[in-house]
């Protein structure tokens, strides 16, 4: 595999711990371990290397060592290397796995079975996930699992996802759902795409590790799949989609949202890219939100989001809204105030947030003045 051991530590290997047991006359009652600079006594066996950090390889291990032997290892971590080591002596099933569990206490003998759980499914996935399932408890299947799924999301994720029919906990079956498709999204988002296209996406809950990365591969294909997940996920899925779509191409993410059929969906949608838009480029989203033939709540949310980055022209914006000749225009402004102040007194600039709130107080405006007091104590509170 690519990225070394185990995907779990993403490959990550620190050095590396070389045991050797000398073997001399194999009728020896003991012999010293070298592990590091450290000396152990164990019984006879016969040489094996290790990482110091990270997942370990079965490869690195001769089979030899005994049951016996990993007693007499005083070092932790040597003494989990060696554990891992005879499974290639005593099996990667489960009884095999059993039989040296029961060697070790009580904590060891927990991760031992995880880390021998996540090496057996390089070797089977469905015995892996059969003996996941089969830890006594719950909280160990969930860590289990989520160990297992950034490294079966490089060696098979498809068998991954054939496999979970095992999974006999709907909330442990979607949180190692999620966890592949984290995993799997990184190393090759196309086939994620692939497979979401062919899946039935009205089951499936993504994350927004996963969202973020297929919209920054491709945001519009993400966009166009949107409608076929679950209705509140594919409202994220949109979301991801457009404020990935309006860093790229502001005019390209508002003509999709004017696609989408009226609603409250689309609106919170508008809303959103409106704010975004004002914060990406404020000249050019100004600019639109006058031409357009948009609500006051999707113009005050391109002044929040030019407020974001530049607290005048927000506030000449707001204030030219509130004092203009159009009765649409200062009605829409005064209904929308709150959502300004309330930008005001969340800015992260407390010199904006002072300034801002003596401007709206300078507008002598009773209405005005009765909006502030909530997102003052908020302020207050902060």
């Amino acid at each position: 595999m690519a990225r070394g051991i185990l995907v779990v530590g993403l490959g990550a290997v620190i050095g590396a711990l070389v045991v050797t047991v000398l073997l001399g006359d194999r009728q020896a009652d003991e012999v010293t371990l070298t592990v590091g600079d450290t000396a152990q006594r164990a019984a006879p066996s016969v040489q094996f290397s290790m990482p110091a950090l990270g997942e370990p390889d079965p490869s690195y291990f001769d089979a030899g060592i005994t049951l016996d032997e990993i007693a007499s290892i005083v070092d932790p971590a040597a003494r989990r290397q060696a554990a891992l080591a005879l499974l290639d002596v005593y099996g990667h099933d489960a009884a095999g796995i059993d039989r040296i569990a029961a060697s070790l206490a009580p904590i060891e003998a927990v991760n031992f079975r995880i880390d021998a759980i996540v090496m057996l499914s390089t070797r089977n996935i469905e015995s892996a996930f059969a003996a996941a399932m089969a830890l006594a408890d719950n909280e160990q299947r969930r860590l289990t699992l989520r160990r297992l799924a950034p490294v079966l999301a490089e060696i098979d994720p498809l068998a991954a996802i054939a496999a979970i029919e095992q999974i006999d906990s709907p909330s442990l079956e979607t949180e190692f759902i999620a966890a592949l498709l984290d995993a799997w999204v990184v190393l090759d988002p196309a086939r994620v795409f692939n497979y979401l296209e062919s899946a039935d996406m009205s089951a499936v809950l993504a994350t927004d590790v996963a969202l973020a990365a297929l919209a920054a591969s491709s945001p519009e294909r993400l966009l166009a799949m949107a409608g076929d997940f679950r209705r509140d996920v594919a409202h994220l899925v949109r979301t991801a989609a457009l404020e990935t779509l309006i860093e790229r191409d502001p005019q390209s993410a508002l003509s999709h949202i004017d696609a989408l059929p009226p609603g409250a969906d689309r609106a919170e949608l508008e809303h959103r890219v409106a704010e975004i838009y004002g914060e990406r480029n404020p000249e050019a989203a100004w600019e639109w939100a006058v031409n357009s033939d948009i609500d006051s709540l999707t113009r005050i949310g391109v002044v929040r989001g030019i407020h974001q980055v530049d607290a005048d022209m927000a506030w000449e914006i707001m204030l030219s809204q509130l004092n203009s000749a159009d009765d649409r225009l200062r009605r829409g402004a005064r209904e929308q105030v709150m959502s300004y102040v309330h930008a005001v007194a969340n800015s992260a600039s407390a010199n904006d947030i002072v300034t801002g709130l003596d401007r709206l107080l300078s507008l002598n405006d009773s209405y005005v003045d009765s909006q502030m007091e909530t997102n003052i104590w908020d302020w207050a509170n902060r």
